[in-house]
């Protein structure tokens, strides 16, 4: 049964949320409209949508139109993405980055009313390694726990992909998580990621399952070298983003698991930007609301 645009069952509702990134070209380029785009993820029975901080300080008109129409849905914010890199080479950057960051939680609790902030983009500094890079982030991210306890915006992080060496694989996210030691830290659950990581997606959900605050469904596929947009994973494979459900992150598997678990976030798509993002987002729909009724 669908009731509120969430998909109603004994084990409970699916909330489906989508990430707002692979839509900035064509609202740039105003070939689609924000009527149009958010009507289109409405009819979906998507009632949340995830930007980027990025995106809105860089586009505010276009901005205040879509929040204007989500709030006409009656729509809300799933989270808000904050691209940072937390490790500075020395105090001076690392303090000034969480400044900006705290910055930024304060309009997303503003504006957005929201309660959920992801906090991505961490790369070692030049000339250190990932080991210690690590060490500086995981205390980076308890520093900013502690500045925003009392805000009531829950901090996250992520595997992170485009760096596939430092923190997309399971055991450099738990150590990342271990050098925090803050219970107030959660986790986004990327399945795409971990396989970048060179880790199986639902061997890191068990991971990490106890912490997921918010979930990303994506998918990867196989690619050669030469592909233009080709992105290698840490085991040296080469991937591209494909159509969920064709590739190897075993999207229909973390989300069975999701609903057996009664895991009770928004479940934001998050699709590729080669093709046409709003036909993807139609298939990831389906994929995701099958694999939720049959679990």
């Amino acid at each position: 049964m669908v009731k509120d645009g969430f998909i109603a069952g004994d084990n409970g509702s699916l909330k489906l949320s989508v990430m707002l990134f692979p839509f900035y070209g064509q609202l740039n380029r105003k070939s689609i409209t924000p009527l149009e785009l958010i009507n289109s993820f409405y009819s979906l029975g998507i009632r949340a949508v995830e930007p980027s901080m990025r995106w809105i300080k860089a586009n505010r008109a276009a901005w205040r139109r879509i929040h204007a129409i989500i709030a006409d849905f009656g729509m809300r914010y799933s989270c808000c993405d904050i691209v940072a890199n937390l490790v500075g080479r020395n105090e001076k950057e690392n303090k000034k980055t969480l400044d900006e960051v705290e910055k930024n939680v304060e309009f997303v609790k503003k504006n957005l009313n929201c309660s959920l902030v992801l906090v991505a983009g961490a790369r070692p500094a030049e000339g250190m390694s990932n080991e210690y890079g690590r060490k500086v982030y995981g205390a980076q991210l308890a520093r900013l726990c502690e500045k925003l306890e009392k805000t009531g915006v829950t901090i996250t992080m992520e595997s992170y992909g485009m760096y596939p060496d430092f923190v997309a694989g399971i055991k450099h996210c738990r150590k990342v998580i271990a050098c925090c030691g803050n219970d107030n830290l959660k986790f986004t659950f990327d399945n795409g990621n971990f396989v970048l990581g060179g880790d199986s997606p639902l061997s890191a959900y068990h991971r990490f399952k106890k912490i997921i605050e918010h979930v990303h469904i994506k998918d990867f596929c196989r690619c050669a070298r030469s592909f233009p947009a080709a992105l290698k994973s840490m085991d040296g494979k080469t991937y591209r983003t494909c159509l969920i459900g064709e590739g190897e992150a075993e999207a229909s598997g973390c989300v069975r698991l999701l609903k057996h678990d009664k895991y009770p976030g928004w479940i934001s798509l998050e699709v590729g930007v080669e093709g046409n993002p709003l036909a993807e987002v139609i298939r990831g729909v389906n994929l995701i609301k099958n694999n939720w009724r049959e679990c």
